[in-house]
């Protein structure tokens, strides 16, 4: 799988899950810089659709996207999006960028999956216990 977005070790409710960078994201669906804040409280702070921990999670910002001020700079807000939720935002986009994106987190989903399936034996209490651990 080509990593357009590099992912983010997280927990969602107590459950380990990678996530993506809310700039990340934004920087590469290719959306205007100066309008960032107000795409994540229109997109992510007041998103009905959207829980707290659950979908996103604000997080310390990343040295790389200080924005400088005539005060020394002062570091820009980030969040934690889950694959999920980040997939929804790109398809809210409507470009290429987007769809792009989308098949990315589509990829990333399917890869987590395929690492927690369980493995199928033909015996019926042998597979009863190995679904039971």
């Amino acid at each position: 799988m080509n990593d357009i977005m590099p992912l983010l070790s997280h927990t969602f409710e107590g459950e380990p899950q990678p996530g993506v960078s809310a700039r990340t994201l934004y920087v590469f669906l290719g959306l205007n810089p100066a309008t960032y804040a107000r795409w994540v409280k229109r997109n992510i702070l007041l998103n009905q659709y959207a829980r707290e921990n659950a979908d996103w999670e604000g997080i310390q910002p990343s040295v790389e996207y200080r924005m400088e001020t005539s005060r020394g700079g002062q570091k820009a807000d980030d969040y934690v999006l889950s694959i999920e939720f980040a997939k929804r935002l790109a398809m809210m986009t409507r470009s290429a960028k987007g769809e792009e994106a989308r098949q990315y987190f589509l990829a990333c989903e399917k890869a987590l999956h395929e690492q927690h399936r369980l493995p199928q034996v033909q015996d019926p209490g042998l597979q009863m216990l190995i679904e039971m651990a």
